[in-house]
């Protein structure tokens, strides 16, 4: 029978005038005297009574299907928990009950379906999470609040229902997330917050995408979508294939994490933001977070996308490539040449760098290079550096050969020797006479003068002469 405060303190006046000892735990001494009302056992459930309402605090039953009371001795059920029950598969709550609080349900990895009066207004933060058997249930309309994770790891859900009076501010974060399941959300016409279409949650208006369901695999993101959400598609362990809208800005952090079947996106020029874990997910055998397996992000030259791949060293194919075909003749005969340890540079109108290979008979040939102006820069030891204006055009082929000669071959005639230092001469006398004045300048320092004579007459005579 349940104690009530009353009847306890007309006891407590009673047995203190008869001089009788009270039980230790209906009296505990401080400042004053406290009544301590102990757990009681209605039906199975496990339930305190405070201040005229009732709390249950679990199920110590056996039954596989139970009833929620909306009331205990005629006291109101104000809050109810039961947690990691293992038994149960069906619950029915009573008619009355305002609330399924935080936790209400967590891990009760049984249960299979749950009966929601219309009195319920809200759901609380982890209400159903981990309840991994979870399929059947419908929420109200009445429902205007769902906290974060009520639903999270709901596996077996393959349905669910946003009622007519859920508000986007009081709708939580990763409320449906793992349910791998969940393939359909239904939103009524007169909600006034949200929109569904194949399995993702929407803004009413469509212009932010808010979470998809776990079950989805193929998805057409909605025209009008603006931003996805955070962690909208975290864990959808089965999507493997996504089309995003030209007008697409932002893609959310960790939006497309854990989605292992995910090979490829096309990320439209208009996103502009993007947020972490693109192309990642976790591997419970290694328990580690890895790149998917040949992933690729299509995307456009120079665009957000572009730099995030490259930041990220992601496989990347550029929708808007063009390919150039280079080859440098190197003309000095006589030393041996590694062509393949220079150094090659593609500078953009934006300053940006992209570092090229040169192989061993210097031949650059790069088919995945945003189209555009480009500066190609050519650094070689004992090579005047070399630069080159080039333009790039989507699909098509730019080809561009440069011969470039060793620092002293005034002459251009591949060989340095006496022809050219007494070339030199004469220039430097004044004489007019043609010279190849890049590698007349052995110094580098901008100016043809007696020490570029010193120099070339000291590397003939076979000194150590380190080229810039």
């Amino acid at each position: 029978m349940k104690i009530k405060i009353a009847a306890a303190a007309a006891a407590l006046t009673l047995a203190l005038g008869a001089g009788i000892q009270l039980p230790a735990q209906l009296i505990s001494v401080g400042s004053g005297t406290d009544i301590v009302a102990s757990a009681e056992n209605y039906n199975g459930f496990d339930y305190v009574s405070d201040s005229g309402m009732v709390r249950i605090t679990g199920y110590s039953g056996n039954a596989e299907s139970i009833t929620i009371p909306a009331e205990i001795d005629g006291e109101p059920v104000a809050r109810f928990v039961i947690q990691n029950n293992t038994k149960i598969k069906e619950v029915t709550i009573e008619d009355g009950i305002g609330s399924i609080g935080e936790s209400a349900f967590e891990g009760c990895t049984a249960l299979e379906t749950v009966h929601i009066p219309d009195s319920v207004g809200s759901i609380g933060w982890f209400a159903f999470m981990s309840c991994i058997s979870l399929k059947n249930i419908t929420i109200p309309d009445r429902v205007w609040s769902i906290g974060n994770n009520a639903f999270d790891g709901c596996s077996s859900l393959t349905e669910i229902n946003i009622p007519a009076g859920l508000w986007a501010s009081y709708f939580g974060n990763n409320v449906f997330r793992g349910c791998k399941s969940l393939k359909t959300i239904i939103v009524p016409s007169s909600n006034p917050s949200f929109s569904a279409v194949d399995g993702v949650l929407y803004s009413k208006d469509k212009k932010e995408l808010i979470i998809a369901g776990g079950g989805v695999e193929k998805v057409n993101v909605s025209k009008e979508t603006e931003t996805i959400r955070a962690e909208a598609f975290k864990q959808c362990l089965k999507l493997s294939e996504i089309t995003l809208p030209d007008g697409l800005q932002s893609i959310g952090n960790s939006a497309f994490y854990n989605c292992p079947m995910l090979k490829e996106i096309t990320i439209p020029k208009s996103v502009t933001d993007i947020g972490s874990s693109l192309g990642l997910y976790f591997d419970t055998k290694k328990a580690a977070v890895l790149k998917v397996e040949d992933f690729v992000i299509k995307c456009y030259g120079r665009s957000a996308a572009h730099e995030y791949a490259l930041s990220k060293k992601l496989n990347y194919l550029l929708l808007d490539a063009a390919t150039l075909k280079a080859d440098y003749t190197f003309m000095y005969d006589d030393k041996e040449l590694d062509p393949a340890s220079a150094s090659v540079i593609l500078t953009d109108e934006d300053d940006n760098e992209t570092e090229l290979t040169l192989d061993a008979i210097g031949c650059i040939s790069d088919d995945n290079l945003a189209a555009g102006k480009y500066t190609l820069t050519m650094k070689l030891k004992g090579f005047p550096e070399d630069s080159t204006e080039i333009e790039l055009i989507s699909d098509k082929e730019t080809n561009y050969s440069a011969k470039v000669y060793h620092y002293g071959d005034v002459n251009t005639d591949a060989v340095v020797d006496m022809k050219d230092l007494g070339l030199l001469q004469q220039y430097l006398a004044n004489w007019e006479v043609d010279i190849n004045e890049a590698v007349a300048d052995l110094d580098s320092d901008g100016e043809i003068a007696l020490r570029d004579l010193a120099t070339l007459r000291q590397f003939l005579a076979r000194w150590d002469i380190e080229f810039n």
